[in-house]
């Protein structure tokens, strides 16, 4: 699920995934040329799966990893190679994670596959990037975006959340935070990123949305201290 490019390479990168008992993450370099092969059906990983009829394995291009459903695996979520500089250690590495196992991946040049940590209540099912390379995982059931630093700090960008009520909301959502916090930069943006509503600074509570069409939207603020706050909210 999921592939991408190395932005400083050019290298892509395939998140696999598997049939019933492994994950894969293939590589292919900017020098090949022609098709490859990565073996389906007759291999799952670099496990035989039904070899009947099948090439000589050596004219397959093998996983650069692959990854056992043994430790809960099931669906493996596809990332970046990371190339930002707030981690150093992980600089060529590509991240990943998986569906069911709620653990961040990285695996080397080489193939070396480490779990950087355990983030148990998440079911995480994409990355994201910014423009200084720095990477993002968001989980799908319970709507939280991460950053990922030395370790994935999902309590920090929660406490960083703002206080929409209501929520659903019809005619006007309150951002209950700015009785404590000056916030500026206010925009409500859809699902898409397109912006829909835009404020420079917040002088009440309550913003108009009643001219909003039903559905999901992201509201974010600046507070004084420049951190960017988000939080969703659904419009009926």
């Amino acid at each position: 699920w999921r592939f991408s490019f190395d932005s400083q390479t050019g290298e892509l990168y395939i998140a696999d995934v598997g049939q019933n008992a492994f994950e894969e993450i293939n590589k292919s370099v900017t020098t090949q040329t022609g098709a490859l092969n990565y073996g389906w059906r007759c291999y799952e990983g670099d496990s035989a799966f039904n070899t009947a009829n099948c090439p000589n394995v050596a004219s397959l291009e093998q996983p650069l990893v692959s990854i056992s459903h043994n430790n809960g695996s099931c669906s493996i979520t596809g990332g970046y190679v990371y190339r930002g500089t707030a981690i150093p250690a992980l600089v060529g590495s590509y991240l990943f994670t998986d569906f069911c196992f709620a653990s961040i991946g990285a695996v080397d040049q080489s193939g070396n596959l480490t779990y950087l940590a355990n983030f148990s209540g998440n079911t995480f099912s994409t990355f994201g990037v910014d423009s200084s390379n720095e990477m993002y995982v968001a989980s799908i059931n319970n709507g939280t975006i991460s950053k990922i630093v030395s370790t994935l700090n999902v309590p920090e960008i929660a406490a960083r959340a703002l206080n929409l009520t209501p929520n659903p909301a019809k005619n006007t959502i309150s951002i209950n935070d700015v009785q404590t916090l000056v916030l500026k930069d206010i925009v409500i943006a859809d699902m898409a990123g397109r912006v829909v509503i835009e404020h420079k600074l917040l002088n009440a509570q309550s913003i108009d949305i009643s001219k909003l069409q039903s559905g999901m939207y992201i509201l974010s603020a600046v507070d004084s201290n420049g951190n960017t706050r988000t939080s969703k909210f659904l419009k009926e």
